[in-house]
């Protein structure tokens, strides 16, 4: 069915300025936010397939995903604690049973600075890199290792093995032959795998330290649990860009575009959330339609809508079973059976009436019902808690029935 109704507002990213990202809807500059703030430059993945820097306070738009941008909202400071990140060939950096040559390939910033990995001891059963700088972690808090990686031509390996070698269970294999992860240790809290484009995947795990040292350790496979074997000499990988990541905050840290570093450690300070503000008068029934992707995540509110008398406030949360729900002080978490994958995308909905009943849908599925939720729509607020992409908002200024939402949340 179509939907005649005019959203009161409607954002799709697309254009924005320092510190100011515009609504299409309403298209008089009311619907507008300024004030988003971050402290440092960061990557995002630029239109052109290549990693690009985004400039202070400027909001970062990523073309990870398709030809269309997304807005990339990182919501933690990290650090990377590999100092030497692509400069694989530093004292940093310990190689076994290979060699490295710094070769004409590109890498996905669009430079020519990828290094080729290449078996070169037939003796060695063990093929790959090690970070020797042992960096300190804290006890309790969440790391992630990654490293982007790609098979040469005529080379025999699969995809590649990363480990924290310093704790045990703490890995992942990857396939870069067909984009996967394979087999993760017991201790892995999670592993995910990106398609970077011209063969590129970038690879990354995270993990729970116990101990006060990590180390990254990266090795050449051929196959799923094959990290060991006598070499020919045809076994080789491109790789770019290592990370031993840290959340500043000290929470989960589930995703983070590449943080760059040469001889020293760097960060990357979070964006602030931002609050679009809707020209409604304050009221009290409305459907909003939230559509993009969220990390892995433990329980943290994706969007709240405002009111300055928090038990008029309701809000979009994501449990830590990763399944998008709605909440409020009346009506508690409502009842959500579909958890999201890390960055699949998704659309979900909501739809409150005058009476406080309230209706929450997800990918074309009305999932539950409850009544007595009282909030108002004033404002729109962009949460914290985890990185998150923006396809677009949606508000109308009334409930709009289960048919048209059903519609709107299908994919």
């Amino acid at each position: 069915m179509s939907i005649e109704r005019r959203p009161k507002f409607l954002y799709i990213p697309g254009s924005s300025k320092t510190g100011k990202i515009y609504s299409q809807l309403p298209n008089d500059g009311s619907g507008d936010v300024s004030g988003l703030t971050r402290s440092s430059t960061v990557l995002s993945v630029g239109s052109d397939g290549f990693l690009q820097s985004n400039a202070v306070n400027n909001p970062a738009h990523s073309y990870l995903f398709g030809s269309c941008p997304e807005l990339q909202l990182q919501n933690y400071a990290l650090t990377n604690l590999t100092s030497d990140s692509n400069e694989f060939d530093a004292a940093t950096w310990q190689d076994f049973g290979v060699s490295l040559a710094d070769v004409s390939a590109q890498s996905p910033d669009g430079t020519v600075n990828a290094w080729l990995v290449t078996n070169n001891d037939t003796g060695v059963t063990s093929h790959g890199l090690r970070n020797s700088e042992n960096p300190t972690t804290i006890p309790g808090r969440w790391y992630y290792h990654s490293v982007f990686a790609k098979i040469p031509s005529g080379s025999s390996c699969t995809g590649l093995y990363m480990t924290n070698a310093a704790e045990s269970n703490r890995n992942a294999y990857f396939n870069l032959i067909n984009g996967t992860v394979g087999t993760t240790g017991a201790n892995t809290k999670f592993a995910n795998i990106y398609d970077y484009g011209n063969g590129w995947y970038r690879c990354m795990f995270a993990f729970e330290a116990t101990l006060t040292i990590a180390q990254l350790n990266i090795r050449l496979v051929i196959g799923n649990e094959i990290i060991a074997w006598n070499g020919d000499g045809s076994e080789s990988l491109y790789l770019f860009g290592a990370e031993t990541v840290q959340n500043t905050g000290g929470f989960l840290a589930p995703y983070g575009e590449y943080i760059p570093t040469s001889g020293s450690v760097a960060s990357v300070n979070a964006d602030t959330n931002p609050f679009f503000s809707i020209p409604s008068g304050g009221a009290t029934q409305g459907s909003f339609v939230f559509y993009g992707r969220i990390t892995d995540a433990l329980t943290s509110t994706l969007i709240t809508f405002g009111s300055a008398d928090f038990n008029n406030r309701g809000r979009i949360n994501v449990l830590s079973d990763e399944k998008p729900t709605y909440y409020s002080v009346n009506t508690g978490y409502m009842t959500q059976p579909t958890a999201v994958d890390n960055f699949e995308e998704f659309k979900l909905g909501v739809s409150v009436d005058n009476a406080g009943n309230v209706s929450l849908f997800l990918n074309g599925v009305l999932t539950d019902d409850a009544v007595n939720a009282l909030h108002q729509f004033d404002q729109i607020g962009v949460a914290g808690g985890f990185t998150k992409h923006i396809k677009s908002l949606a508000w109308y200024s009334e409930k709009l029935s289960d048919a048209e939402m059903i519609t709107l949340t299908t994919l």
